[in-house]
């Protein structure tokens, strides 16, 4: 009976856990089996499913416990859209182990374009170099896309060495426009100086077919050395609209003080195309000396479109251009669009100092039924983190409108305001949306 009583006491004894025996999946059961499900599709499934799954993974960027699995898919599937969407996974995450197999692909399959370029991205993705001589195989493809894209290859991946094939594809009469005008961009890519007596040739030639013009315009700027300005600068009153539009656009990597002048005037342009250029370089390049002519752009131009990329220019250079924002979201003169979104580069740029007008306009138009501006502005403060947000979401969890509802809690769970656990867990538990239940339950996840 001592025995019994001293056995006992040291099983009872022993700590509540064991660890797991080969082969034993750890951490939390639902996402082991959900991992369970996708790894029995990569390895079971009918194509369509396991191309489903490899899209939703790619975009997860999650593949690290299926690498195995889509290799193997790589390596024997005989369907050639399934192999591209491996390829393209194991691109999206810079997958290396694959480098060799992707390389057999390319000189196998020559003549399947959505496999070809997929490679051809591969490569670019992971700085592959070495596969420069590869490509150069494809710039003769009878399929133009696949052309274009190893053409885009060498610009991205070559070196000095490769321009003069660049420059012999370009004066290739055989092969097509589209493809010839890529050797000029890549011309660009490799920054090579040398090619600037080249391209100022073509771009100046008027007589030239247009699309070589915009793609050597498009080169010089990427070389982006002082002396080919003066040359941008005159395309900007060329009368192809086209390529005055790619002169603008040319010009965002100079710091010359110049260029602001440039692109001031190019805002003054009667095609569209080029002021929304100008626009957005502007914005691109934060000048602050361009926010009074901007504000009048967003308030003033013609066209929406440039109005509404001037309140985005604005919202990138910041500073006293967000007490413009805040002047123009609060206005109902304007245009719902363009309060619209005024108040989310405000929201996303200037948060804190903007909550006394965020409060002006909730209060007036949640009171509205179907406000657009409403949804929008809820959307916009539930994609960022702030701790003053945590009693906005806390009153839109009682909103009558779904979507808002679903932005609060995603807004709390992205912020981890723990203190509205409670309300969150309430809403899991309630008999009301499916939607409105899987989303909280995936906010306490994260509380």
């Amino acid at each position: 009976m001592m025995r019994m009583g001293i056995l006992v006491f040291l099983l009872l004894s022993q700590p509540f856990f064991t660890l797991p025996m080969e082969g034993q999946t750890t951490g939390n059961p639902e996402e082991n089996r959900d991992d369970d499900q996708r790894r029995d599709i990569l390895r079971y499934g009918i194509d369509s499913e396991v191309i489903s799954l490899l899209k939703d993974l790619e975009d997860d960027e999650d593949i690290d416990d299926f690498t195995e699995e889509i290799m193997d898919l790589l390596v024997n599937s005989r369907n050639q859209e399934l192999k591209a969407a491996a390829v393209r996974i194991f691109s999206s995450v810079e997958y290396r182990p694959a480098l060799e197999q992707v390389e057999k692909i390319l000189l196998d399959y020559p003549d399947k374009e959505e496999l070809i370029i997929a490679g051809i991205e591969y490569f670019i993705e992971l700085d592959h170099r070495e596969g420069v001589e590869i490509l150069k195989d494809f710039t003769s493809s009878q399929q133009t896309a696949v052309a274009m894209k190893a053409v885009e290859g060498i610009g991205r991946l070559g070196d000095p060495g490769d321009i003069q094939f660049l420059r012999d594809l370009y004066d290739d009469t055989s092969l097509g426009q589209n493809v010839r005008a890529s050797a000029l961009s890549a011309l660009g890519m490799l920054k090579d100086s040398e090619s600037i007596p080249f391209l100022e040739e073509i771009v100046t030639d008027a007589s030239q077919e247009r699309s070589y013009r915009w793609r050597a315009c498009q080169a010089l700027g990427e070389i982006g050395t002082p002396e080919v300005l003066p040359v941008l600068a005159d395309l900007l009153n060329d009368d192809d609209t086209i390529l005055r539009t790619y002169a603008v656009r040319a010009l965002t990597t100079f710091e010359s003080g110049e260029v602001l002048d440039y692109l001031m005037e190019a805002l003054r342009d009667s095609f569209w195309r080029v002021r929304l250029a100008a626009v957005e370089t502007l914005g691109e390049r934060k000048e602050k000396d361009a926010i009074d002519i901007l504000v009048y752009k967003a308030t003033r131009d013609p066209e929406e479109r440039i109005r509404i990329a001037a309140i985005q220019a604005l919202g990138k250079i910041g500073g006293r251009s967000y007490r413009s924002l805040r002047d123009l979201a609060g206005n109902q003169r304007y245009s719902q669009a363009s309060r619209i979104v005024a108040l989310q580069e405000l929201v996303k740029n200037d948060l804190g100092n903007s909550f006394g007008l965020i409060d002006t306009i909730l209060e007036k138009e949640e009171k509205q039924p179907g406000s657009r501006i409403f949804i929008e502005l809820v959307k916009a403060m539930s994609q960022e983190e702030n701790p003053r947000l945590a009693d906005y979401f806390e009153r839109f969890l009682t909103h009558g409108d779904v979507s808002v509802v679903l932005m609060a809690l995603k807004g709390i769970g992205e912020n981890r305001f723990s203190g509205l656990r409670d309300k969150v867990q309430t809403l899991s538990e309630s008999n009301t949306s499916s939607s409105i239940k899987k989303t909280a339950e995936e906010a306490l996840e994260k509380l």
